[in-house]
């Protein structure tokens, strides 16, 4: 049962296809008693068990390809002709004619079947016109092979409405698994390197479900408008600057795309959906709802940046504060080779002196430019923090042992302790700092105490 069950498809559109496949199999078999003779040439009958035969093969072969070979809408009219004129009689023609038109219509595209479509209805008159045998002269004349046409048109337009019905419906399945795919990446993005990248894997993939499709992501630019990213077929458009025109004539400055859609975004951005035929409106939609999904990712990425800053900063100087700051210590520590993590206690000297003297106000610009020169000598490699009043504290990753950790200290100190304009007066004041290089067994706790403060007074 189970190998049984590993032969059907996952899909309706599979299932039916399957289903399809079988009948006409069956039907098609059915058929080689019709032709024995009735023809009165052997090599007419074995022309049109031939024939029969060969559109067997192309339906299991289109079953097992998934899809339509490329010649076959000119190919199985003429089959149909050949193995026809074979037959006994017009029931067997006509049957033969519904039972490829049944499984066939079911892959390819519109102009596809189209022609497909209307050689199958000529087939029928041509194959009883054709064939030699007295039982179809006599009881199929002229009127009665007209007569048919409309249960073959029929039977052809219901196939491919039942295909179109299940192809919109697979497409609607696969790209909402898609959106809701890229919606929890998007959710889950920390950042917006990976916001843009759940973006761009979730373009692709909806991309995947419409062969020929392009999604141009475009911005305003002093030369015209510039691509600054791009899915499908064109990638080697981004980048360029397109004339202007591209947003209201896309046709004729980006050839084949026959259909475009364009539509614009927040901040002068648009975006623009083109397809060699015609855009799928699904597609369209689904462009939407992620575009909707980024600005809500990143609107909501931004909310947590700012939350995380309050939390975690200082309001002054915006550096990290104590609980922040002790945190990338103790993972730095945790990391870090031994005798590689130094870390700088620094209190400012006699600045309460300036408080006192030229107000708060001088008292706050003195911090900023004490955070400042801070966060310039932690470079790529540190961090500095605020705890509070005149603290401060300083890591260093990746340094060469205490020798290059006590002359960071002292280069540190002399320009801590230089006179330093505000814009009210100018002002000196001293600054204390302890250092610490860890060492194995040493924690972030014991890395602190060790780190007590010494004047570097100028």
């Amino acid at each position: 049962m189970r190998r049984l069950r590993a032969w059907v498809p996952d899909t309706s559109l599979g299932r039916v296809r399957l289903v399809a496949t079988g009948i006409s199999v069956l039907g098609l078999a059915g058929q080689t008693t019709s032709i024995g003779g009735a023809t009165g040439s052997p090599a007419w009958d074995h022309a049109g068990r031939i024939a029969l035969l060969t559109l067997g093969a192309i339906v299991l072969s289109t079953y097992g390809r998934d899809r339509a070979w490329p010649w076959e809408p000119v190919v199985t009219p003429l089959l149909c002709v050949a193995a026809g004129s074979a037959m006994d009689g017009p029931v067997p023609v006509v049957g033969l004619t519904i039972a490829m038109l049944l499984v066939q219509s079911l892959y390819g595209s519109r102009r596809g079947w189209a022609v497909r479509s209307a050689g199958a209805i000529l087939a029928v008159p041509a194959a009883l016109w054709l064939s030699p045998s007295p039982a179809q002269d006599i009881s199929f004349d002229a009127p009665g092979a007209l007569s048919v046409i409309p249960q073959i048109t029929l039977t052809t337009v219901i196939a491919r409405m039942i295909y179109h019905a299940l192809t919109t419906q697979q497409f609607l399945t696969a790209r909402d698994a898609v959106l809701a795919s890229a919606g929890a990446a998007l959710l889950a993005a920390s950042d917006g390197a990976a916001v843009h990248r759940a973006a761009r894997d979730a373009a692709a993939e909806l991309i995947a479900l419409s062969p020929g499709t392009v999604v141009l992501l475009c911005a305003p630019d002093a030369g015209g408008v510039l691509v600054i990213g791009c899915v499908g077929p064109a990638t080697d458009l981004t980048g360029q600057v397109l004339p202007e025109r591209v947003l209201t004539e896309p046709a004729t400055v980006l050839e084949g795309f026959a259909d475009w859609h364009v539509e614009q975004l927040s901040g002068g951005r648009h975006r623009m959906i083109g397809h060699p035929r015609r855009v799928p409106p699904g597609m369209i939609s689904a462009f939407r709802s992620l575009t909707r999904g980024v600005e809500l990712s990143e609107a909501t990425r931004r909310s947590h940046d700012e939350l995380d800053r309050r939390a975690n900063h200082d309001h002054l100087t915006q550096l990290p504060n104590r609980a922040k700051f002790f945190a990338e210590l103790a993972v730095a520590v945790g990391r870090g080779p031994d005798g590689t993590i130094a870390l700088l206690n620094i209190d400012l000297d006699d600045f309460k002196q300036v408080n006192d003297t030229f107000g708060q106000a001088a008292g706050d610009e003195l911090l900023v430019r004490v955070a400042e020169r801070l966060g310039a000598a932690a470079g790529d490699r540190g961090v500095a923090a605020r705890f509070g009043g005149d603290e401060f504290a300083l890591m260093l990753a990746g340094v060469r042992g205490p020798g290059e950790a006590e002359q960071v200290a002292t280069d540190l100190g002399t320009r801590l302790s230089a006179p330093q304009r505000l814009a009210t007066a100018t002002v000196t004041v001293g600054a204390s700092i302890g250092v610490a290089v860890h060492e194995p067994g040493v924690n972030a706790a014991a890395l602190t105490r060790r780190a007590r403060p010494r004047s570097c007074r100028a």
